[in-house]
């Protein structure tokens, strides 16, 4: 999604209250000042973000031009001794009108130190997008850790289940913060929880169908994750809640393949907005996922809406995936 993986970024760092001040940004490009320090921001980032694949530190952006680039070459400060190489890409194939090769080879000299292609201490990195990002890579997110928690690694799954990439980045729009309370209604097979968890949340799980709730269970036990989970229909969750929760995330039943005990699937998600209203605490949010464009505004009726992710699955599929905030 073009806007997700952003938005995922500014609402981690709004989760733990860390100041930020966008630079600049363009297409798979987030350039920020933030008032933390660099290994702190790692160690929470790293744990959190499931739609990044790099952080570097931030020299400069610029016109994407092999003049304009190597012209910008002073702002790359590299220490004493240290020795750079220099990696550059292109997204989408942009600006095949210049050499990236001798763009590179220009700009390794112009930065003042020594170059060591080998066994560098600093990696610089050029990232052509509408325009020039360089900065230096400071850590490169490992994508194999959310799927070692994916449906073949469970012990308990069924055929419809979030990816655990996506179930994270719902949990991050969620703007949990770590020792808060996440609810998941619909829970399923635990998917969210276990993605929660990583967050530091405290976690709550319900379903309407006992098999799902021992299903979760196994999972969690699994993966060493410790949760209150019950069986409840969705009207009745408020009364085995004892306090509102920070947030809601949750992924609503279809109404095709996903079990809705026979209750009509409108009728089913208005009662479950109107749970999401009684249970949230005040400025909290509820992401919620769904299939159907037109079910979002049933939950308008009970929260402020603030923002629709549209992911396409596949050919014939599209998910919503929806932010709401309780006023």
């Amino acid at each position: 999604h073009p806007e997700m993986p952003r938005d995922e970024v500014l609402a981690c760092l709004e989760a733990r209250s860390i100041s930020y001040k966008i630079l600049d940004e363009d297409d798979k490009m987030l350039a920020l000042e933030i008032e933390i320090g660099e290994g702190e921001l790692v160690s929470y980032l790293s744990r959190r973000l499931s739609m990044t694949f790099f952080i570097d530190e931030f020299y400069y952006s610029c016109e994407a031009a092999k003049d304009v680039i190597v012209g910008n070459a002073p702002k790359i400060q590299i220490p004493t001794g240290k020795k750079f190489r220099i990696t550059a890409y292109r997204t989408r194939s942009r600006h095949k009108h210049f050499s990236l090769t001798q763009t590179v080879n220009e700009l390794g000299a112009a930065i003042k130190g020594a170059a060591n292609l080998s066994k560098p201490d600093i990696d610089v990195v050029l990232a052509l997008t509408n325009k020039a990002f360089v900065g230096r890579r400071i850590y490169e997110f490992i994508r194999g850790d959310f799927d070692a928690r994916g449906m073949d690694k469970r012990p308990f799954s069924v055929p419809i289940s979030l990816h655990p990439r996506i179930a994270m980045a719902m949990v991050n729009l969620s703007r949990i913060g770590e020792g808060q309370t996440l609810l998941d209604p619909f829970c399923g097979t635990g998917g969210i929880l276990m993605e929660a968890h990583r967050a530091g949340a405290k976690l709550i799980g319900s379903d309407i169908d006992p098999r799902m709730i021992e299903g979760t269970a196994r999972n969690l036990r699994h993966f060493k994750i410790g949760a209150t989970v019950f069986q409840s229909d969705i009207a009745d969750v408020p009364e085995h809640v004892a306090a509102p929760v920070d947030a809601i995330v949750t992924d609503l039943p279809y109404g095709r393949a996903s079990s809705t005990h026979k209750q009509e699937i409108l009728a089913l998600y208005d009662k479950a907005f109107a749970t999401f209203a009684k249970t949230l605490k005040s400025g909290g949010r509820a992401v919620v996922g769904m299939s159907e464009e037109d079910r979002i505004k049933i939950g308008e009726k009970y929260l402020k809406l603030e923002k629709v992710y549209p992911v396409r699955v596949h050919k014939s599929l599209t998910r919503y995936f929806c932010v709401y905030v309780k006023g």
